[in-house]
């Protein structure tokens, strides 16, 4: 069967998308794994299907590399610009269903999406790290030369040691260049490696700022990846972190039909 596919990134982060309206064709383990395959497939950091929904403008499917599920927001702000690109959206302004709920995203004058993220209140603080949950789990390591760290051996030392090696667990080491800027690298969960940006760990490493300095009130945060910049906005109360906005591009690549 031949099917019809797009790519698009998100600073580095990229992405099979598949029009699924009106078919709903299922995707086995198998079949998502070889599409995501960078050697046997199309290659990918995950594969995003867009579904029709009753309420809203869209429904997106996200699968990680190894077929597993979650929330991507790198994906999500693809998924709105490929919705405007196929006219599935008519404006700016977009109401969509993703794994964890509904979303609400702009695209902004200066071509970037913004996605306003759920409210985060599940967060730890601990020694050696800062957990966060901002649709996907995240752990935090602060670090003086992210440039220099061996990502892969390091963030195993977490990913696959309890308590995080039965779900897994996103691990970003953070470096600070000043009160407003910060730089990261991110070793994803379903991929099992380090990938050019991930936005819900671009978003964890802006809120976990917060949490570091004990700062309450509106802050603007921005985040510097392999693949991009961002900008993360958010309220914090010294409770919950809630207005919080995920800024970033995402950009088609190419098309073209591929044989499952």
């Amino acid at each position: 069967m031949n099917l019809n596919f797009f790519k698009y990134h998100g600073a580095g982060n990229d992405f099979i998308l598949i029009d699924n309206r009106g078919k709903a064709r299922h995707f086995s383990n198998r079949e998502i794994q070889k599409l995501c395959s960078r050697h046997f497939g199309i290659g990918s950091d995950g594969l995003i299907l867009i579904q029709d929904h009753p309420f809203h403008d869209f429904k997106m499917i996200f699968y990680n590399p190894d077929a597993s599920q979650s929330f991507c927001g790198n994906g999500s702000r693809c998924a709105v610009q490929f919705a405007f690109d196929q006219k599935i959206i008519s404006n700016n302004f977009t109401t969509f269903e993703s794994t964890n709920g509904i979303y609400r995203a702009e695209i902004l004058s200066s071509g970037e999406i913004d996605i306003q993220l759920q409210t985060c209140d599940n967060y730890e603080v601990s020694k050696q790290f800062i957990y966060l949950n901002t649709g996907s789990p995240h752990v935090i390591i602060e670090t003086n030369n992210a440039h220099e760290i061996p990502i892969v051996s390091e963030a195993h030392k977490i990913r696959y040691n309890k308590p995080f090696e039965a779900e897994g667990v996103n691990v970003n080491f953070v470096e600070t260049i000043n009160h407003k800027t910060i730089l990261m690298r991110t070793y994803e969960r379903g991929v099992e490696n380090e990938t050019l940006s991930c936005g819900t760990g671009v978003t964890a490493a802006a809120l976990s700022r917060s949490l570091i300095s004990n700062q309450k009130g509106s802050h603007t945060i921005n985040v510097e990846t392999k693949g991009g910049k961002f900008t993360v906005r958010y309220f914090f109360d010294g409770k919950s972190f809630t207005k919080i906005h995920l800024i970033g591009p995402a950009e088609w690549v190419y098309c073209g039909t591929v044989s499952i």
